[in-house]
């Protein structure tokens, strides 16, 4: 008995025709896979190398162009863009980062996002995508260029051939704005300002004032919240009264100062009679102006005439001249009545002080000496010398005669001691005729009186007789004169 079969399959055309499309599929999957992945790699080097422009520019130092390095090289050898390890370097205040040997498709992938990379202030060579394998260059400043930017100018870079060459200002950093556009602006949300002042909810930042503020519906800050005033409370200081609206507001102008204990506006007194509004205190005329201490009951004005202010005592007193002599240089100052004067300075070709006194030849004073009157100080010094005594003689006949007497030393004051014995009227040997002068230091000549005792003060002493008119012969004149270093300057 024969056994039939049926039998079923495909032929090989078929199969032939199943390989195929399978194969055209593959081709088409590989290509479509490899041109995905080449974006993916051209996003990867925009996105590292954008990353590396932001840490290079909010670290302008040369100290992170290691840092830069080492974040290209160890970002992109992840991604394997190229077939060898990128390169970074920094010159001239620039970054350049080489890759070597890209693929045509990445670099063509990176030639779409030329603009991207532009407006990011990234540089990209070459132009265009002309070999199959090549080196592609990225560069870009690690400061920002562009004259004056938003939130302020920020320090020079230290480049004379680039001066338009600008950096952030310290708390900012170079990113992409709200409209889109590039430029500084603070590092986190809630940082407002030129300064980047940080402000929380429920405060509100004022661009007006450049301030943080809390809103007008809850003006006042209290307790870590914005708040309505009550009852003169949750007012700053330099407002302090709550209004009906609930609302702080400043001390009326008649009484400005706000007493912090009994919480009421109070006037000014009339020994503090000025408002200083930034400390809400009340201070006097001479704090607010020195130039006018003087509070009159209405204003402040000057002293009179005649007199000046005393802080310590806060009126106006009368001013007087005190006028130090001290040898040969004479000085004045002007002080009020009661203050009081310390020692002024002395010292004299290396001799002693002696002490001051406040009339010629007077006793010491003591200090600090107070003033009550226009006053007059003399520095007085030790000076030591023996007396020494010659008797004078002059025999001139029938002629004026001259005799000077003048010691060794002459930069300092000496005194003399001056007597006439003889010479006088009905004299001895005709001695009496003539008349018997003296001249200190050159001066005018005074006559000697007949036993007189002078006491003179000068640097030399001249002793003159005078016959004019006396017809009689020979005649003289006898005494004594003795003299001692006396002081550094004249008696006053």
């Amino acid at each position: 008995m024969r056994i039939k079969f049926n039998e079923t399959g495909r032929s090989m055309i078929e199969i032939l025709g199943v390989l195929a499309i399978i194969g055209i599929l593959s081709i088409g999957g590989m290509a479509g896979y490899q041109y995905a992945y080449s974006s993916y790699q051209a996003g990867q080097i925009q996105d590292v190398v954008g990353k590396a422009k932001l840490l290079a520019t909010q670290n302008n130092r040369s100290s992170h162009v290691k840092e830069v390095r080492r974040f290209v090289e160890n970002m992109l050898s992840r991604y394997k863009p190229a077939d060898t390890t990128p390169m970074v370097t920094h010159r001239d205040g620039k970054y350049i980062v080489d890759l070597f040997n890209v693929s045509d498709s990445i670099c063509d992938k990176l030639q779409n996002r030329r603009d991207i990379l532009n407006s990011m202030r990234i540089g990209m060579t070459p132009e265009v995508c002309t070999t199959a394998e090549m080196n592609m260059q990225f560069t870009f400043d690690s400061v920002i260029i562009g004259g004056s930017v938003s939130g302020g100018t920020g320090d020079r870079y230290d480049d004379p051939n680039n001066p338009d060459i600008e950096r952030c200002p310290d708390k900012q950093v170079w990113r992409q704005k709200e409209d889109g556009t590039y430029g500084c602006v603070c590092r986190h949300e809630y940082e407002f300002g030129d300064n980047c002042e940080r402000c929380y909810p429920p405060k509100e930042w004022v661009d007006t004032e450049n301030a943080c503020r809390c809103p007008d519906y809850k003006p006042h800050w209290y307790n870590e919240d914005c708040v309505e005033c009550v009852e003169n409370t949750h007012c700053p200081l330099l407002i302090p009264v709550c209004n009906e609206s609930y609302f702080c507001e400043s001390c009326p102008s008649e009484k400005p100062y706000y007493n912090e204990t009994t919480k009421v506006c109070e006037a000014c007194s009339t020994n503090y009679p000025v408002y200083d509004v930034d400390n809400n205190q009340c201070i006097t005329c001479y704090a607010a102006n020195s130039e006018k201490p003087y509070w009159d009951g209405t204003m402040c004005t000057t002293c009179s005439a005649g007199t000046g202010w005393s802080i310590t005592q806060n009126k106006c007193l009368p001013q007087y001249v005190v006028t130090i002599r001290n040898v040969n240089t004479v000085s004045t100052q002007i002080v009020l009545q009661g203050d009081k004067i310390n020692s002024p300075a002395t010292g004299y070709n290396g001799l002693v002080f002696s002490h001051w006194a406040v009339t010629p030849n007077g006793g010491a004073v003591s200090f600090p000496y107070t003033v009550t009157e226009d006053t007059v100080l003399y520095a007085y010094y030790n000076v030591s010398g023996s007396v020494l005594t010659n008797e004078y003689s002059i025999y001139g006949g029938n002629k004026n005669v001259t005799t000077e007497y003048q010691p060794a030393t002459t930069d300092i004051i000496y005194k003399f001691t001056l007597y006439r014995g003889t010479g006088c009227a009905g004299g001895w040997r005709g001695c009496g005729y003539g008349n018997v002068k003296y001249s200190l230091d050159g001066g005018t000549y005074t006559s000697i009186t007949c036993y007189q005792n002078y006491v003179l003060y000068g640097k030399r002493i001249s002793i003159y007789r005078d016959i004019t008119g006396i017809k009689n012969g020979d005649g003289c004149t006898t005494g004594t004169l003795s003299y001692e270093p006396y002081s550094v300057d004249y008696p006053y």
